[in-house]
């Protein structure tokens, strides 16, 4: 498809104009399938700005219900979604922000047995979750599928970033393991409600340089953030050796 409508053209027409992105650029987010790990925080703004960039499928896989505690943080919920499972109020709220998309929704929690059939055939994987059995399922599925994905986490103030598996970059085991203690939650520590923001915006930009082709990413390396300070580090990490 090389032929753009009216209504295709007016919506993306910022977009479009950037010699990286084009009819073609645009055209590859559309034909896109990208699936969103957690509806939460970062899967909020993650879905925001795939859904407003053009991205043509996403898929949303979350097992939880809106809570009013959830609301310092994850935008695309009101009120009156209290007590409703978050992926159908966010399929709504997406369906009624972009005519042209189309959405699947799994209404359960990633794990060994279902990883593979709901991760296969997505062209990206973006983690928005907050615990390191699902990150550790996602990152092995990944590897199987040849699927990249991309990492984030928030907590307190810090934000962390990465991207995973990308044209046989390093994964998740390469960084981290699974004794390592960071099963401390927000419910526990808590977080700025912007970070999360913050972290998820820079999730769907990676996303979007996967399907355009374009720029550096966060593969082999780890970007860090805290937002009191704006300090900013990224750490590069060798890939284990098979």
């Amino acid at each position: 498809k090389n032929v753009m409508n009216s209504y295709e053209w007016q919506r993306f027409q910022r977009q479009i104009v950037l010699d990286e992105v084009g009819i073609e650029g645009q055209n590859k987010l559309q034909n896109a399938r990208i699936a969103v790990v957690g509806a939460g925080g970062l899967g909020c703004p993650v879905l925001t700005y795939l859904c407003a960039a053009g991205v043509g499928h996403i898929s949303i896989i979350d097992d939880d219900i809106v809570q009013l505690s959830n609301l310092q943080r994850q935008v695309l919920y009101t009120e009156q979604d209290i007590g409703l499972p978050k992926v159908d109020c966010a399929r709504k709220r997406l369906e009624s922000q972009h005519i042209n998309i189309e959405i699947k929704t799994f209404q359960e929690r990633i794990n060994n047995e279902n990883v593979l059939q709901i991760l296969d055939n997505h062209d990206v994987i973006i983690d928005c979750s907050d615990n390191l059995e699902t990150r550790f399922c996602i990152d092995a599925a990944s590897e199987r599928l040849n699927i990249p994905w991309i990492f984030g986490s928030v907590l307190r103030f810090d934000g962390q970033l990465a991207t995973f598996r990308h044209e046989n970059s390093g994964g998740f085991s390469d960084l981290f393991s699974p004794d390592d203690d960071q099963n401390e939650s927000c419910a526990e520590a808590g977080v700025l409600g912007v970070l999360p923001a913050i972290i998820g915006a820079m999730q769907a930009t990676e996303a979007l340089k996967i399907i355009l082709h374009q720029g550096d990413l966060m593969k082999d390396k780890i970007l860090t953030i805290n937002v009191l300070t704006w300090k900013t580090m990224i750490f590069k990490y060798q890939k284990k050796a098979v």
